[in-house]
Order: structure tokens, then sequence, then C-alpha cells
């Protein structure tokens, strides 16, 4: 029996019981337009199809107060109660109305009603049966929903566990929500299902699978990427149903952003109450072990209905078991890919052996396998060559004393045992091998611990490389450059400077002999000025004489050798080349096979210079390290071919000016001899010999000190002590004329320093004390003192003249006596050096001269 039967019998026995009654109607609660609503669903001696238009709440009408309050009502009049909600004209045939709640316990189920024309016809007799023929049907109703939900509930769970079977774990990710989906809405009567996943981030919910979406929706969904914040933001817990979530479309929260990722569907069919268009249903999916994997969404549910908390658990059960379903299609999938990968690593397990082996036999580095004693398990074929073997299983067993001297051996013995020990790498960037046989080289090696499959580690393993050319290059380059910085920029004439630079190219690049051509005379033609070829060496070359001119813009006849030497004139690098010639005309070069050029270029000028070397060696020619080394070479010869001219230059202005003050000296000398005589004659002649004799004594003063001038002259233009001593013993000699007394001189340099420094140094250490003995009081203030203090700093040269006199004021600093301080300067500019000056009155003066210098000097250098 169903609802509508039960209603129809519950009428016919409330009018049968009720002899007064002319009419009964039972009403039951139904969900409705803006909220539960009172449906005539059963009645006797009265038309239900009418009644079914007329609607009550709970709380309207007399049986919506009957049910609201869970009372019996009992109305005589109908016309004079408030409560009445009044009918159709033609159904107010009655007056008396008396109502029943039905209900069982928290549940309102309904209303049964009578009612009679006749005012007043119902006692308490029939409120007693109306109220227990309502309870016994509420009852009875209670019951058939109950069997009604579990014939419902046990269907639809059948209907679950069918669709289930469908979760194949074999199916792709892909095709296995589609299905999920769709038997989403076979089982659970909504239209669209859509099942959104975790992505591999962890930060996002894709969608993986939909069914029943319009066109419009798949396509707005197709890419969908939700990020896990916006359904946190939006899944509260004041919309959750058992473990899901409704959120009905006038209670949803403003989450900015989540409106792009949701699909709103246009229903066919819309009841006010029931599922809203923009309704959200979400049931989370989780495993057994309660891991998220995403959520299941559902729209558009057939009877248009809003979820009840039996359909959302129906929901909920297909959801986890979809979850298991899609957990196990994961693990199924990456069990398939671990396999395929697997297989993939076994096929190519024997293609990277035969690929390992090949590489072990043909890279140049050095490779090997050691075990926990250091013995050779394995090595290549470039070690086992390294090693003189014919066979690298020959080194199986062996050490490294079977082939190094014990020191050697034993180092590399500790090296790696500590690597064994600590689990560490050890990298040598350079190591030099001594072989038993006196063999040295040098390579670089990498040892790291060698581990097996379980971690444990098994000995060593390592690679070397041989850089032995590379640190005798390395050695040579510094030999060579040490060479250049202590004796090129030493030397003071050309002759002795292009002699070295000969000397040292043939030696450092193992060439058969080197020439310098140099442009003397400055007009554009390069002369040989030195060679170590044998006597006609340098006409060998065919360029006894070369015009600058001419190589940068006619060039020579192709396929002799000055083309290489024009070349390298006009591109400016570089240029080597073997060659094998043809007999040239000229039986002079018929030996030339190897040539090497580099211009000299100086700033300003262009090429002042050519450095040739040769090889006349069928099988030998030049490398790039050779070139390296000879541009070293020339560029260190252009810059001292530049400071000797400087040099020269400076000397020979310096000695026209130490002419001019010469000349000065000795006409002062004469001048002032000839007033002081005539004075003393004067005084003769007129009979006054004291006055005579004053006048004798102030020419001898002015002998005296045109004398000492005089003598500074000369000393500035050669001093012998300077030349044989060196700087400090000649200011020591020159400080007992200038300061007797007063003067100190420390030096803090061991060696010797350049001819042309030396002699910048002690003219600038004179014009100190000079300043501080005629100029500051040192000579007449007892407690004045002169120190001079000439020390080395890093790659500077320094000279201090520091005294206690009277001192200056900044704005005198425009000249001083003697040199001049703009003089001092230039001669610090042309050492690349610098002049500080400091004084205040009453505080001395302080004047310090730096200078670089990079090197040691010797005399023997020319």
């Amino acid at each position: 029996m169903d609802r509508r039967d039960l209603c129809q019998l519950l009428a016919d026995a409330g009018r049968a019981g009720i002899s007064s009654a002319d009419a009964v109607v039972v009403h039951l609660l139904e969900k409705g337009e803006g909220g539960d609503t009172l449906m005539a669903r059963g009645s006797s001696n009265i038309d239900i199809t009418s009644l079914g238009k007329t609607l009550m709440r709970k709380g309207e009408g007399i049986a919506g107060h009957a049910i609201e309050e869970r009372v019996t009502i009992n109305v005589p009049d109908v016309s004079k109660d408030p409560r009445y909600c009044r009918l159709p004209a033609s159904f107010e045939t009655f007056t008396s109305l008396m109502t029943a709640p039905m209900y069982v316990g928290d549940t309102d189920i309904g209303t049964i009603s009578v009612n009679s024309s006749i005012p007043n016809a119902f006692g308490k007799r029939d409120e007693r049966f109306l109220t227990t023929l309502g309870a016994q049907g509420a009852m009875a109703l209670a019951n058939v929903d109950f069997r009604r939900s579990n014939h419902r509930r046990r269907q639809l769970l059948g209907d679950i566990l069918q669709a289930s079977r469908g979760f194949r774990v074999n199916e792709p990710l892909e095709r296995l929500a589609e299905i999920i989906a769709s038997e989403v809405c076979s089982c659970t009567g909504f239209r669209m299902a859509v099942v959104n996943l975790m992505d591999e981030t962890g930060w996002e919910v894709v969608v993986a699978g939909m069914h029943g979406l319009p066109p419009e929706g798949v396509r707005q969904l197709a890419d969908q990427r939700i990020p896990v914040e916006l359904m946190r933001r939006l899944l509260g817990s004041e919309h959750k149903i058992s473990e899901s979530y409704y959120i009905r479309h006038d209670r949803r929260p403003d989450v900015g952003g989540l409106e792009r990722y949701l699909f709103t569907p246009t229903l066919q069919e819309q009841r006010s109450g029931g599922w809203h268009p923009d309704d959200i249903l979400i049931i989370p999916m989780r495993t057994k072990e309660q891991e998220f994997l995403g959520y299941l969404s559902v729209d558009d549910p057939a009877d248009g209905d809003s979820p009840t908390f039996e359909s959302v658990q129906a929901l909920e059960l297909l959801a986890s078991l979809a979850a298991t379903a899609i957990e196990n299609a994961q693990l199924y999938q990456q069990a398939q890919k671990e396999i395929a990968v697997r297989k993939q690593a076994e096929e190519s397990l024997a293609r990277e052996q035969h690929m390992l082996q090949t590489f072990m036999d043909n890279v140049d580095e050095h490779i090997y396998f050691k075990d926990l004693d250091s013995r050779f398990v394995r090595i290549n074929r470039a070690l086992a060559d390294w090693f003189g073997l014919t066979d690298p299983s020959e080194a199986v067993g062996k050490t490294d004393a079977d082939f190094f001297t014990q020191a050697h051996a034993q180092q590399a013995l500790e090296d790696e045992q500590r690597v064994i020990r600590t689990g560490r790498m050890s990298h040598r960037a350079v190591e030099e091998e001594t072989w038993t046989n006196g063999r040295r080289t040098w390579v670089t090696t990498t040892k790291l611990p060698w581990y097996d499959e379980h971690g444990r580690i098994q000995g060593t393993y390592g690679f070397s490389r041989d850089i032995t050319e590379k640190v005798r290059q390395d050695q040579r380059r510094q030999e060579c450059q040490s060479a250049v910085m202590n004796s090129v920029t030493q030397f003071t004439s050309l002759e002795g400077l292009a002699e070295y630079i000969v000397q040292t190219g043939t030696r450092f690049i193992e060439a058969q002999d080197c020439t310098l051509f140099l442009d003397i005379e400055e007009n554009g033609t390069l002369s040989p000025v030195a060679t170590t070829a044998q006597p006609g060496g340098a006409e060998a070359h065919g360029i006894s004489a070369l015009s600058v001119w001419d190589l940068d813009h006619q060039g020579l006849h192709a396929g002799r050798s000055e083309r290489l030497a024009g070349r390298a004139l006009r591109d400016h690098p570089v240029w080597s080349r073997r060659l094998c010639l043809e007999p040239p005309e000229d039986a002079r070069a018929e030996h030339l096979r190897s040539l090497l050029t580099v211009p000299l270029m100086k700033r300003g000028r262009g090429c002042i210079g050519l450095l040739v070397a040769r090889n006349s060696q069928q099988d030998s020619g030049f490398t790039e390290f050779d070139e390296e080394l000879i541009r070293t070479l020339a560029d260190h010869a252009v810059s001292s071919v530049d400071r000797i001219q400087d040099v020269e230059e400076r000397f020979t202005v310096e000695r026209a000016r130490l002419e001019t003050e010469l000349h000065a000296a000795m006409n002062m000398l004469a001048t002032g001899v000839k007033w002081e005589a005539e004075i003393a004659m004067d005084e003769l002649d007129e009979g006054r010999p004291q006055e005579a004799s004053k006048a004798l004594q102030r020419l001898f003063d002015a002998y005296t000190g045109a004398y000492i001038e005089l003598s500074y002259v000369l000393d500035d233009l050669h001093d012998p002590t300077l030349e044989r001593e060196g700087v400090i013993a000649a200011l020591e000699k020159k400080a007992a004329l200038i300061a007797p007394g007063h003067t100190r001189i420390i030096c803090d340099v061991d060696d010797r320093l350049p001819p042309e420094m030396e002699g910048d140094l002690y003219r600038i250490g004179i014009e100190g004390m000079n300043n501080a003995a005629k100029h500051a009081g040192i000579k007449q203030d007892p407690q004045g003192q002169v120190l001079v203090l000439l020390e080395r700093c890093g790659h500077q040269i320094r000279l201090w003249v520091v005294d206690n006199g009277t001192g200056f004021a900044a704005a005198a600093r425009t000249h001083t006596t003697g040199w001049g301080l703009r003089r001092l300067e230039e001669i610090v500019r042309g050492q690349d050096g610098q002049l500080v000056l400091s004084s205040r009155p009453g505080q001395g003066t302080t004047l310090c001269a730096l200078m670089r210098h990079n090197g040691s000097h010797s005399r023997d250098g020319g």
C-alpha cells in the first residue's frame, strides 16, 4: 500500500468513526514553494482534485496551526475563528471544523480534518477518536515511508555496486573519470556530473572527466584548474551535509575569482524551493586512508528537488568507490610505468655496458677503479698506454708502487685511503708523477668513493688527464715573463735591448734564429738592429730593409717569405705557418720552412719595428704557445724602446738645462769677482784699507758660494759616486755639503735600482735637502733635522724627505728653488709615479716621491 491509498483509507475511517462528519480530508506535509506545504492527499465525500489547488504552510489556517502546535483543534464555527483560511465558495458548506496533527517523534507528517455544516458538531469523544486516528495514521505513513526508503536505498545500493564494477583499474585515468561521471548520473538521478582530481603539485584541482554537460559547459570546463585555496574558502562548515557540501545559490559565500571556474547550466524545469541552477553540491573523494584525491560535483537533479541526507550519502558512497578505483588505477598505471621502465632499463643495460666499454677504450682521460686496498680492478685503454701495458687487464691486482716511485705511490695511497675513510672526493689540480724510470709527468686527478648498489663502499674510482705539456708551458711562460720583467726594462741603449730581445726569443721559442727590425730614424724604413743568425742570416729572411709604407700599401711578391712579414704588419696579429716553399730566387732563403712574425706597435705611431723568428727544420714549426711568448716579448720591447727614447730625450733636455745653469753660474762668478775687486781697489786708492779688507772678504765669500753652486751643477752633470755606489751613497756625500750634522739618511732597499730611476731619486733628494737647508732654516736651528728615507713597498719605490723646519702655507706651493716643484713632478711622471708635497707653517715639510719598480736590477744588463 502506498501513501495515497493509506491517506484514502484514513479519510474513510474518519468519516465512519465520526457520525456527525460531513467530509474528511488528509493533508501531508511536502516540500513546496517557500517551505513545507500541506497538500491534500486523501478525502472522503469531497473532490480532492479541487482541494489540491489550495495550499497551506505550517502555521497557516486551522490545519497549519494544528501541525505546528501538535494539538487537536475543534472549531465550533469557522467564521468566527481568525485562524481559518477560507476555501473556494463551492467548499464553504461547513460550519464546524476539527483537525488532528499527524507526527512521529520529531517528524511532522500532516493532519486529518473533519467538517460539518452543523455548528458545534463535534464533542470530546470525536476529538479523542480523531486524535487517535491521526496518531495511528502517522505511524502507518511513517512505516510506508520507511519501507519505501529502504527499498529505494537497497535499489540504489545495488545500482551503485553494479556501477562500481565498471570502474576498471586498467582504464586510462581520463577514461575512468568519464565512466565515473556517467555512472554517477545513472545511479543518482543527477543529469550532470564532473570529476575533479588534484594535480601533481597539490596546489590545483583539474577536471578529469565530465558527463551530461552541454557543449558550452564542456568547452568552459575542458581546461579548468581550480586553486585549492579557493575551494577551501568556498567549503564552509555551514554548508555541510554529512561529509559533503550543499551550497545554495542564496547562501554562497563571496569567493573572488571562483566564478570563472564554474559552469551554470540552464535547467529545463525549475520549481520554487527546489534545485536552483546556481546551487552547488560537492562531494569530496578520499581513499580508505582518508587521502584526499579530489571532488565530485553534480548538477540538475531529475526530480528538481534539493538533495536529501539519504541522497547525499548515496553520492558519498559512490564517491568513495570512485576514489578507490582512481587510487587503484593510479597505482596500476604507476606499476605499468615501472614495469616499462624496468624493461627498458634491462634492454638498455647491454647497450650501456657496450657504450661504457667504448667510452673507456676511446676517452683521453685515464680512468681506473680500485678496491679497498688500492689495487687496480679495472683501467681503460688510455691508462694502460700511459703505464706502457699491452692490455688493460694486465693492471688488475697491481698498485701504483708497480709503476711510480715509492714517495709518489705512498702519497696516492694516502689520498685514496682518505677518500675511503671519509667518503669525500679528492681533487688535485696539479699532481706531479715520478716514475721508476726517472720520468716526470704532471696530471690533474679526481678521486671519488666507489659504492655498490647497497651503498657500501667498495673502493675508489677516478680519472686523470695529462697536463705535462701545459705545466712545462707555464714554466716557460713564467721564465720568459720573469726574464722580461727583470732584465728587458733595465736597458739604457737600443743596442743592448735589441740584442737581449733576439737572444731571449731564440731561447724561449726554440727558434733557429731571431731578428729584430726597428724604424730607428723614424722615416718608415725598418732595418735589422740585432740577430742571432749566422753571418748573412738577417738577409736570409729576405727583409734586410723594409718599408713600412710598402708593406702596408703595396705588399710584396707572392710566394716569397717577405709577404708573411708584410701581412703581420698589415693585420697586426702574430701570424705563423709551416711553409714548404719552392726554392726562391734568393738562394739564401732556400732552407726557410717556418716563419713567425709580430709587429711592434706603438700607440700614436703605428708600427715601429718587426720581430721575426724562423725555423728551417722540415718537421718543426711554431705553435700557438710560441706565438704567445714572442708577443709578450714584443710588447715589452715596445715599452722598453719607448722608455729608452724617452730617457734619451729627457737626458738631452736636462743636459741643455745644466749647460745653461753652468754658463749662468760662471757669468755670475765672474761678474761678482769683478765688482768686489773694483770696490777693493777703489778703497785702497782712497786710503781706506779696512774697507778694502771688507770688500776682499765679500769677494772671497762670493767666490766660495759660486764655487759651491758650480759644484752642484757639475755633480748634476755627472756624479761618479752615483754610478759606482748608488743613490744612497751619493745622497750621503751630498748631505755632508748641504746640511752637515743635520741630515740622516736611511735605506730600506737591498738591491740596486735602474740607472735612470737612481738618477731621478738623486735629484729629488738633493732638491729636498737644499730646500730644507736654504728655506726651512734647518742649519740655523740646533734642533733642525732632515730625514731622507728610501724604501720598497710592494711594486713601489718611495723616497721621503722630511724636515722639522719653518714650513710654508699651501698658497706658497707655487715654486721652489733649484729644480723647482714643477720640474720634480715632471721627473716623477717620467717614471709613471706620483709626487706628494705637504707642509704647514711651523710644522715642517714632507716630500714623497712614489715610483713603480717591478723587479731587481743587475748592472750586467747593458
